[in-house]
């Protein structure tokens, strides 16, 4: 199972549900994620079963998924989590922040002004000022995440386009680096 519960879970019920014709009944299901399980996670699902074989409980998907959710998940998960996306960064690349933010977030669990916020603070002023001409009020997480990326990626493609054609940024005006072709063309 690894050390990460939650990540094998995820991969677990991706499998499941893409090969439905492997699954059929849920005595199946639970027999092959069983399969999956080695040392303690094993002795866990060995139990569970026990208790099955002398009606404690029946063998159904509900009836195991929860407790075995109950038992791996990593509580102390969300506050690592939380505190790696407070020192997620903007980095150059606004999908990159992203794909961390989400990452750290499918633990963490944060949404709505808290999201915002903590996305906010961690965009440079170019991006922001992309974000300013949309009302981010109401809007969903999943709007907020699409609009700050199209922000990114449009500041992105101008930071991109400003070095191609030698374009410096200086307090608010650009200056053109001059170009040796071009002083061999005044030359002749």
């Amino acid at each position: 199972m690894g050390e990460d519960f939650d990540t094998w879970w995820v991969l677990v019920q991706v499998y499941i549900e893409d090969q439905p014709e492997k699954f059929p009944k849920d005595e199946r299901t639970i027999d092959w994620i069983g399969s999956l399980m080695d040392s303690y996670a094993a002795s866990w699902h060995i139990q569970w079963l026990r208790g099955t074989l002398n009606g404690t409980h029946p063998k159904s998907m509900t009836g195991y998924v929860n407790p075995l959710k109950i038992r791996f998940e990593d509580k102390d998960a969300k506050d690592g989590e939380f505190t790696d996306l407070e020192e997620v960064c903007y980095k150059g690349c606004i999908r990159d922040m992203f794909t961390k933010i989400q990452t750290f977030n499918d633990k963490a669990m944060v949404t709505g002004a808290a999201l915002k916020k903590l996305i906010l603070e961690r965009l440079p002023q170019k991006i922001l000022d992309q974000t300013h001409v949309v009302d981010l009020t109401g809007k969903t997480n999943h709007e907020i995440i699409t609009i700050i990326t199209n922000a990114g990626r449009t500041a992105e493609k101008w930071e991109a386009a400003r070095k191609n054609l030698g374009i410096k940024a200086s307090f608010g005006t650009y200056k053109r680096k001059k170009h040796p072709k071009h002083e061999q063309i005044r030359e002749n």
